[in-house]
């Protein structure tokens, strides 16, 4: 898998409303982006050739046109998750390649895709991979598509993305967490009033009797938010109803404030009739989920487009390029990747703008530009 996304040239001829991922689980030796290796080759002949690297690649890449940079540049490009598990360390183990030119890259497959990632880093410190470790599991791919890393890769749910922080104090009570637009978060009282517990805000009460606190669960959205909380009973008589309600405003976060950066990452020096990689990535640096965010990138003027990263596509208008996300999520980031072609040498410049139908706090950093020269 991970050579099929360093080679394959079928993703950009996808549906641009089809988001493409590459996981990787603890195969037994990588594609190499250079000839280092973390270990010795000395009398190993043709350890730097394909399978294991960028020499002697396959005869039938040869129609493609992909060279040695286009082919590293797809690599880092795209975006490759890395699962590894942690007992999958035996150097022994039967079925592991213990060829000269894996036993270069490590002594087991837990090392060797540790070291590659590391490669990967060291080519490129902004490569398009993510590595993830995942514990008790060993060479088993049953059990690292079911651990809950490797559930949240293949259905592309979040990983490890901590929501913001939220305290919220009211007149008999407080809360305290995690906070996002949308999600629950938990307001108590303590002691609950008269030892009686409310599970909603609508009203539908029940009883608690040891401990003596009542939690229930709200949404909030942004802007300016007045909560109202009332118990009462029906069944007995309450020798305090001084403390039987509250209110209390909050003043939340609202709007999205977009950011963009873009950099070419291939080729060094750009000739005519070379392939040119743009990455462009577009954030959301909050408070508030971006709703229906997107991307625009602005091509040079008479270049050829070759490809686009998935969910993106040519719109009418000629040299442009946009990207849909959807909704994007606070402190979330989405990454696209542009390919053209220059036809004459001289100057070229690009840019990139990234809107979502939120208000946006700061529009000084929705957009992004760079230059190059074409010999």
């Amino acid at each position: 898998m991970q050579r099929y996304a360093a080679l394959n040239e079928e993703e950009p001829l996808l549906r641009s409303d089809i988001e493409v991922r590459y996981v990787v689980a603890n195969p037994g030796s990588y594609l190499y982006l250079t000839g280092n290796r973390p270990f010795s080759t000395d009398g190993c002949d043709g350890y730097d050739n394909y399978k294991y690297g960028m020499a002697s690649l396959p005869e039938s890449l040869s129609y493609t046109g992909l060279d040695r940079g286009a082919i590293q540049a797809q690599l880092v490009s795209r975006p490759l998750y890395l699962l590894l598990g942690v007992q999958d360390n035996d150097p022994n183990s039967s079925n592991l390649d213990h060829s000269c030119k894996a036993d270069a890259q490590g002594l087991d497959r837990l090392q060797r895709g540790s070291l590659y990632f590391s490669q990967v880093k060291t080519f490129d410190p902004d490569a398009n991979h993510t590595k993830i470790e995942i514990a008790g599991v060993g060479h088993d791919a049953e059990a690292i598509f079911n651990a809950t890393d490797g559930r949240r890769v293949i259905l592309h749910t979040q990983v490890n993305q901590p929501p913001a922080l939220f305290h919220l104090s009211v007149a008999n009570g407080s809360g305290g967490g995690d906070y996002t637009k949308g999600e629950q978060i938990s307001v108590s009282t303590d002691p609950a009033p008269a030892g009686e517990v409310f599970d909603g805000w609508s009203g539908d009460t029940g009883y608690l009797a040891d401990p003596a606190q009542a939690t229930t669960r709200l949404r909030l959205s942004g802007g300016m938010q007045q909560i109202d909380a009332e118990v009462e009973m029906d069944e007995m008589s309450d020798p305090d109803t001084t403390n039987n309600s509250t209110s209390v405003e909050l003043e939340l976060p609202s709007g999205a404030d977009m950011r963009v950066q873009l950099k070419r990452i291939y080729p060094r020096n750009p000739k005519v009739g070379r392939m040119v990689v743009y990455r462009v990535r577009s954030f959301n640096d909050g408070p508030e989920t971006a709703r229906g965010a997107s991307m625009t990138f602005y091509l040079p003027d008479d270049v050829e487009l070759v490809s686009h990263s998935s969910g993106c596509g040519p719109t009418p208008w000629p040299g442009e390029v946009r990207c849909d996300f959807g909704d994007l999520k606070k402190n979330r980031r989405r990454t696209r990747y542009i390919r053209f072609r220059p036809p004459e040498p001289g100057e070229m410049g690009v840019s990139a703008e990234v809107e979502s139908g939120l208000d946006d706090p700061d529009t000084d950093n929705n957009q992004a530009s760079g230059s190059f020269n074409v010999k």
